[in-house]
């Protein structure tokens, strides 16, 4: 793993460059040392708005001109978050946008624009979020732990900021959203952290640069957080909506020793391992819970309170016996600390902002000893008590009274954990069988259905699918464990539901691949039945996402279960292991159905989800598979891009999930376009949608000369390993063979002003098919 470097600029500003090997990109991460709970009380959410105020442009960039817009032209990403005591930024781009990039995002932190009208409609924004997270099971669960857990505490707060908290009007308001952006918005206060492909020394050199731009200042004194109260464990539950039985158990920390938030991360690290012999595994196989997730919904100045949010398989009926399993694994951990290490791995090909990320989180402990972490959390688990441990039923069936936590509604109650004489005997600690297991050591052959492709990167890449069948929510759950497992052994495990079917995705290097196929295979054989699994809630938006594949992707024949996959790289010998272990595998080889067009006209779907809120997908499909066809669609998809989002959320303010672009969904190119909104119906939407389109006046020449830069992001080095590994696995699923990517390029140095021009009155005449997908609101008619 590369190391980075770290150095101090005369302003007080801390860099930090690591180079990331290979990578086509480039990332830059500023971490603020402010956040929510640094602004003054009589004004919540005012750090939460200031991030947002700040993506509207600074001095210099304003307009198209500023951070967003530019990333979103150059296909990059980008994205902020406020936290307690902390608030991030972070974009990624191609190497060759990176210092112009890092040049807005400097100019926005220092000098933002702050104009009042602006602020208004940004308001909106936020009101439209509090209304979204209000209705979010995750954020009223966190929000119920940290109100019943720490009372009075900052914590447990309102500091997301809404209509009525935001007085953007009032003289006293913008004088303390100024004064916070000068007392914290300052280089002592900022750390900067850079990633890419470049030389570590002339990383460096850029931070130094880029750090000049920020304002000097002084370090301003923050007070430290009151102590936990103290009280004893707590018992509430809480009543949301949906078909699932959630138990969060909340374990509240305190230390004032070196080493606390090392020690904290390594309790995460060990309570959320899917690995087998984890407390997560464990209580799978005994039937009590479905899922489990670890948050840590606060973290400052030796105080943590970590959530666990546990998916029940039988309503409240085993809560009492999973509460004692998590009491009892806390003391058995306790007398096995000397085999646990603070956790280093990193996802396979993983990139530059995730690596910029990492070191970051790093970099706030590089003054420990080594083992000082680990060693604080013996101490805290040895001194540990179940009367830290609080519990909270969230469940439809809860009764209760409407109450603020964190300053959002929620019909909360006493509750009592049932009393259980249920014991889960814990044994030993979780494992990677992948580190242990013996490999594949036989050979085979590759079967036709498993097309095998060049690769021009190291390792492999192994994509497989299976035909629909009952089991397919039942193997997501039960490969969970192996996919934490192939982080560990520096591969990646995806595992999902696939358009009337179910997905693997697998990469690393060749000689471990065969082993992680292996595995899997004795994962899914333990799969007896089809699961039931309880239906988390989630965002209408993301609902549509989710079901996008299953509209355009043709079905395969009912009964026997086939697959059928696609092989990437890989030596003879590795594929040959690889053939041993994939015909272990479920099911029988075949080639399942590929490519498929859309009919010309609208097809609209009306899904159900619950929530207020009303969300449109539209998903408008390249009419033919001609490269040039899809060149001209690719460009078009990233000029919209900017324009899209300022149109709907900008000016219009219909809400938040606002996204377009070129995309490839289930071996479909396309365009897509997704809203969602609080206050809007999906009919209207629709309607806002297709008058933008029918609106948009293009520069055609100009922008077929665009082409050629992004044919430069579409190469295979430039994608990345996972990137281009789609590339071909969505021509794969097309039908089209590996020379198609090569051939888009070619046809994007090569567009012209007439192709973009027939292009768009393909899109708008919807000659491909527009596929609309809607919740919330009236049916599309």
């Amino acid at each position: 793993m590369s190391q980075p470097l770290v150095h101090q600029h005369a302003n007080g500003c801390t860099l930090l460059a690591v180079q990331s090997p290979g990578a086509s990109r480039a990332a830059l991460v500023v971490r603020v040392d402010a956040g929510s709970h640094d602004a003054p009380t009589h004004w919540p959410g005012l750090a939460h708005f200031l991030e947002h105020l700040l993506f509207l442009g600074g001095e210099v960039y304003r307009g198209h001109e500023r951070l967003m817009p530019f990333v979103q032209a150059c296909g990059g990403q980008l994205n902020a978050s406020t936290g307690a005591r902390q608030t991030h930024y972070f974009f990624e781009v191609p190497i060759d946008a990176f210092e112009d990039a890092a040049d807005r995002l400097m100019d926005m932190l220092a000098h933002p624009r702050l104009a009042l009208d602006e602020q208004r409609g940004e308001r909106e924004v936020l009101q439209a979020e509090y209304l979204a997270r209000s209705a979010d099971a995750v954020q009223l669960g966190q929000s119920a732990l940290l109100t019943m857990m720490a009372p009075k505490h900052p914590c447990s707060g309102f500091h997301a900021g809404n209509r009525a908290t935001l007085a953007v009007e009032s003289a006293e308001f913008q004088q303390a959203l100024c004064a916070f952006h000068t007392d914290f918005y300052r280089a002592p206060h900022l750390c900067l952290a850079l990633a890419g492909p470049q030389p570590t020394n002339r990383l460096l050199a850029m931070a130094e640069r880029f750090a000049s731009r920020l304002v000097p200042g002084s370090v301003r004194p923050r007070e430290l957080p009151p102590g936990f109260p103290v009280r004893g464990k707590s018992q509430w539950q809480l009543r949301l909506p949906g078909d699932s039985t959630c138990l969060w158990l909340g374990l509240r920390l305190e230390s004032a020793e070196a080493g606390f938030d090392e020690a904290v991360e390594i309790l995460r690290g060990q309570l959320a391992s899917g690995l087998p012999d984890g407390l997560l595994d464990r209580l799978v196989q005994a039937g009590w819970v479905e899922d489990l997730r670890v948050h840590i919904p606060y973290c400052y100045a030796g105080q943590a309170i970590l959530g666990l949010e546990f998916t029940l398989v039988r309503g409240e009926q085993h809560a009492g016996a999973v509460q004692q399993a998590l009491i009892d694994w806390l003391r058995f951990l306790s007398d096995h600390m000397p085999e646990l290490l603070p956790a280093e791995s990193l996802p396979h090909g993983c990139s530059p902002s995730q690596l910029a990320d990492h070191w970051l989180k790093r970099f706030d402990r590089k003054a420990l000893v080594p083992g000082a972490g680990a060693a604080l959390l013996r101490l805290l688990l040895k001194g540990f008590s179940p009367e830290q441990v609080s519990a909270l039923l969230a469940s439809p069936n809860a009764s209760g009274t409407t109450t603020q936590v964190c300053g959002f509604p929620a019909e909360v109650a006493p509750w009592t954990v049932p009393p259980t004489q249920q014991l889960l005997i814990i044994e030993r600690l979780a494992h990677n069988p992948l580190l242990h297991a013996a490999g594949a050591a036989s050979s085979g052959t590759l079967p036709s259905a498993l097309v095998r492709w060049p690769w021009p990167h190291d390792g492999a890449a192994l994509y497989l699918r299976w035909s629909d069948h009952a089991c397919k929510e039942a193997w997501q759950q039960a490969l969970r464990p192996l996919a934490a497992a192939a982080v560990d052994a520096g591969l990646a495990l995806d595992a999902r539901p696939g358009a009337h079917g179910f997905e693997l995705r697998c990469s690393g290097p060749d000689t471990l691949l065969p082993r992680l196929v292996q595995q899997i295979g004795f994962a899914l054989a333990k799969i007896a039945r089809p699961g039931n699994p309880q239906v988390r809630e989630e965002m209408p938006i993301r609902r549509l996402m989710r079901a996008l594949p299953d509209f355009l992707q043709p079905a395969a024949e009912t009964g026997a279960l086939r697959w059928d996959g696609l092989l990437l790289g890989a030596t003879p010998e590795a594929a040959g292991r690889l053939a041993a272990a994939i015909a272990e595998l479920a099911g029988a080889p075949a080639v399942l159905p590929r490519g498929g067009r859309g009919a010309p006209g609208l097809q609209r779907h009306l899904l159900s989800c619950r929530g207020e809120d009303a969300a449109l997908l539209l998903f408008c499909q390249v009419p033919d598979q001609e490269p040039t066809s899809e060149a001209a669609w690719r460009v078009l998809g990233q000029y919209f891009q900017p324009g899209f989002y300022q149109r709907m959320r900008g000016e219009l303010q219909l809400g938040y999930g606002v996204f377009c672009g070129f995309q490839q969904v289930a071996g479909q190119a396309g365009l897509v376009f997704g809203i969602q909104s609080p206050h809007c119906d999906a009919e209207a939407l629709l309607a806002h949608v297709r008058r933008w389109l029918g609106e948009q006046s293009l520069d055609l020449p100009r922008l077929a000369a665009n082409g050629s830069a992004l044919a430069a992001q579409l190469e295979p080095i430039a994608l990345g390993r996972t990137g281009y590994a789609e590339q071909l696995w969505q021509a794969h699923l097309a039908g089209l063979d590996e020379r198609h990517p090569a051939l888009v390029r070619e046809a994007l140095a090569k567009l012209d002003a007439h192709c973009l021009e027939t292009s768009l009155a393909s899109l708008r005449g919807a000659l491909g098919g527009w596929i609309v997908l809607a919740t919330g609101g009236p049916a599309l008619g």
